[in-house]
């Protein structure tokens, strides 16, 4: 199973971080209890990530230290936003929306990490919207978990 990560470069907060722990744990070990059944095969755990700080990179360090493969493409967007993780395989830079659009395509599972509820611009909600028109599962950890 491919999950994506789209989140704000400002981190998750507390319980949103608590949330992605309980998930990815829960991924792994077969007993999350979010409303997904996956059509590839779940055994194996891949995270897609925008190598971004923030976010992304704490769901990174998170998929890393449950053993799951994790799969990097970065942005062309400025230097000092980049996480630079040590991901299993870290592809070409893109543009942001375009990069953004190939976590959606390559996933099976969105999980999303916004900054807030009442805020619905920026690129974690264009993926949120594309995860969307794409017909995607999707699973929005808001900031109060």
């Amino acid at each position: 199973m491919s999950v994506g990560i789209t989140g704000t470069r400002e981190g998750m907060t507390p319980l949103q971080l608590r949330g992605a722990i309980r998930l990815i744990a829960g991924l792994t070990a077969g007993t999350a209890t979010i409303r997904y059944r996956p059509t590839r095969d779940h055994e194996y755990h891949h995270l897609i990530h925008g190598d971004c700080v923030g976010a992304d990179a704490q769901a990174w360090a998170i998929a890393d230290a449950a053993g799951w493969d994790t799969t990097a493409l970065p942005s062309t967007t400025h230097e000092r936003w980049h996480a630079n993780t040590s991901s299993t395989e870290i592809e070409q830079r893109r543009p942001s929306l375009e990069r953004n659009r190939l976590i959606v395509e390559r996933c099976d599972l969105l999980i999303a990490f916004p900054k807030a509820v009442h805020d619905q611009s920026g690129g974690t909600w264009y993926t949120i919207n594309h995860a969307r028109e794409a017909g995607k599962h999707l699973l929005i950890v808001w900031p109060d978990g």
